[in-house]
C-alpha cells in the first residue's frame, strides 16, 4: 500500500515535526527564509511518497516550489529503478523541455534537494541530489552536521 504525504512549507506552518514510517524514524525542520529584495518569505514545499519498498522525497525553494515538488516526486516515483544513471537521468529529464510545457509563470529561481530510498535491494540504497540550495545540510542525530 502507497501511504503518500503532502505537506507545505512555510511561514504560517509548523518548524518542525517528526513521525514513523516504514523506513523508520522521520524528523524534518524548516527555517524559512525571506527574500533579500522584498523581505517577504520564500515559498517552499516538501512532498513525500512512501511504500514499504521505497521513499522518495522533494524538497523546493523559490517562486516553482509547489509546482516543482509535485513535478519532480511524481517522476522519480515512477522510475521503475534509479540504477547507475543517477543523476544523469534526472539531468535528461530537466532537458526535455516536453516536461515544461506547462509551467506557471514565475519570476525568479527555484531550488531543490531530492533523494530517493530503496529497500527493496540487497544492503538498500540511496539517491540524493541537489541543486540550487546552499543551506541544505545533511545532520545525524545530534543535529551535528555530518
Amino acid at each position: 500500500m502507497t501511504s503518500v504525504h503532502r505537506i507545505a512549507l512555510g511561514p504560517e506552518t509548523t518548524a518542525l515535526d517528526q513521525g514513523r514510517s516504514a523506513h523508520g524514524r522521520w524528523r524534518w525542520g524548516y527555517q524559512h527564509a525571506d527574500a533579500p529584495e522584498t523581505g517577504t518569505p520564500i515559498p517552499a514545499a516538501l512532498r513525500i511518497t512512501q511504500d514499504a519498498d521505497r521513499l522518495v522525497f522533494v524538497m523546493a525553494g523559490g517562486p516553482a516550489a509547489a509546482f516543482l515538488a509535485d513535478r519532480m516526486v511524481t517522476y522519480l516515483w515512477t522510475r521503475e529503478s534509479l540504477n547507475d544513471d543517477w543523476p544523469r537521468d534526472l539531468g535528461a529529464w530537466f532537458g526535455d523541455p516536453e516536461q515544461w510545457d506547462d509551467v506557471p509563470p514565475v519570476e525568479g529561481r527555484t531550488g531543490f534537494i531530492c533523494g530517493r530510498l530503496e529497500r527493496n535491494l540487497p544492503g538498500g540504497r540511496i539517491y540524493l541530489a541537489w541543486l540550487g540550495m546552499s543551506g541544505i545540510r545533511l545532520l545525524d542525530r545530534s543535529n551535528n552536521d555530518l
